[in-house]
């Protein structure tokens, strides 16, 4: 018995030492591909910089650890059909008209586009819309009385967007975390170009002061100037030469985010390493009645709930979203 029980314990060890490997395989091979697609979307000349991947691991791992956790937080799959409008209140409360389904899930954006290569037997995606509210009068009965123009708070959901598609919940989610990673790159481009538009107000400057100072008839030569200006009696030279000073080092070192791969590399890092207040999801749970009104405690009005995650783009742009499954065959 005992060498039997030693012989399971070893088995045992063995089973769980191999899957802990070929998890740390799996993890590490999901690191390298995220790391590789995000220096292909931000700048694939970042590749000219040695060591760049060991140098961008730390910030990228972070990153996907957060992004993993992000999509995990999205709930769904819900099931969208027409049929399905009819009868589950969630996804009635997500569309005003059942009519608004068949466009969106069949013709419009993304969806024309993938069923124009593909046309699997079940699809999944991610619904994103707009949330508001507002203030609705409506009757309510308080006991036996029934009282009119009660104020309510009407919950209604517009602009739908479908996104992500895939044949598969795994392949959606595992598109949505790209995407996010395409959004941290996207903000280096912007951070770049920004740059760029900096460059040409401080070359404009330069050119003014440089003009200035050929105005007052005292321009010293660029190979003299240097930053002891006290020896220029006249203020106003010594004054528009310090700024003159100030405009090339700061024109150095912008041209420097866009000229240099090695710079370029450390907008990458700064980017990826605030990807938690760049990108945000909470899951919201929404009591609703049957007329897509918060429902109220202790109101006798029957009530049924939606999930949703609140997915925030800085401070600016907030959507709710959920992911969906369906069917083509359902909207013919």
């Amino acid at each position: 018995m005992a060498s039997g029980s030693l012989l399971t314990s070893f088995t045992e060890w063995w089973r769980q030492r191999r899957a802990a490997k070929q998890e740390a395989a799996r993890k590490e091979k999901a690191l390298h591909e995220a790391l590789e697609a995000f220096v292909d979307m931000a700048g694939h000349h970042i590749r000219a910089v040695g060591g760049y991947a060991k140098k961008l691991r730390p910030a990228i791992a972070t990153a996907l650890e957060y992004i993993n956790g992000l999509v995990a937080t999205i709930p769904g799959p819900l099931e969208i059909s027409p049929r399905a409008w009819g009868m589950d209140p969630a996804v009635n409360a997500l569309f005003v008209k059942q009519d608004d389904l068949a466009p969106l899930f069949t013709r419009m954006g993304e969806a024309k586009k993938f069923f124009a290569r593909k046309r699997p037997a079940e699809t999944y995606a991610l619904l994103t819309m707009d949330r508001a509210e507002r203030t609705v009068f409506a009757a309510e009965m308080q006991g036996a009385i029934m009282k009119r123009d009660i104020p309510r708070t009407s919950v209604t959901f517009s602009n739908h967007r479908l996104i992500a598609l895939g044949e598969s919940e795994e392949e959606t989610r595992a598109e949505l975390k790209t995407r996010c990673f395409g959004v941290l790159a996207e903000l280096v481009r912007e951070e770049i170009e920004q740059a760029k538009a900096r460059e040409q107000e401080l070359k404009y400057l330069e050119n003014l002061y440089k003009v200035k100072l050929n105005s007052l008839g005292d321009w010293v030569d660029d190979k003299v100037l240097h930053d002891d200006i006290a020896q220029y009696k006249n203020p106003s030279i010594a004054e528009m030469e310090a700024s003159l000073g100030q405009v090339r080092r700061e024109l150095h070192e912008v041209r420097q985010v866009f000229y240099s791969n090695e710079a370029h590399l450390k907008a990458l890092e700064r980017v990826v390493a605030r990807v938690p207040e760049i990108l945000q999801a909470r899951t919201v749970s929404t009591e609703l009645n049957e007329f897509s009104m918060l429902a109220k405690e202790g109101a006798n009005e029957a009530s049924h709930q939606i999930t949703l995650a609140r997915i925030s783009l800085g401070e600016e742009r907030q959507r709710e979203a959920v992911v969906v499954r369906f069917k083509l065959a359902d909207f013919r």
